[in-house]
């Protein structure tokens, strides 16, 4: 796995992805996609709650979108709800060669506390 050419491997499915593909899934606001027929399952559903537990949810109106799904004024195949993770990469180097190096001296890749070397 790493990264050549034809793209970057990934491991959550394993496949290949373009450069567009992976900054696509980086810049990709943190949501859940909950099918809706599952949403509609939940019990107890309380649908006018899930805009009270803060403004990402308010923001993404799912209390309407609940709504909306159970009385039938929407057919949407999923409900968007708020995501707690934040999509990242790692990127690592074999200690002391020239691509440590590297990756030590670019500024947009700063250094997690604890890892000097």
């Amino acid at each position: 796995f790493g990264v050549s050419e034809k793209g970057v491997s990934v491991t959550n499915g394993i496949e290949v992805l373009s450069f567009d593909e992976i900054r696509l899934g980086l810049e990709s606001p943190s949501e859940l996609m909950i099918r809706s027929e599952d949403a509609l399952r939940c019990s107890p559903f309380d649908a006018e709650e899930c805009d009270k537990l803060g403004p990402r949810w308010a923001g993404l109106a799912v209390t309407q979108q609940l709504v909306d799904l159970r009385s039938g004024k929407s057919q949407e195949k999923v409900v968007s709800i708020p995501a707690a993770y934040k999509a990242g990469i790692t990127i690592f180097a074999r200690k002391g060669s020239a691509e440590a190096a590297d990756l030590q001296s670019c500024p947009e890749l700063p250094l997690k506390k604890g890892s000097a070397e």
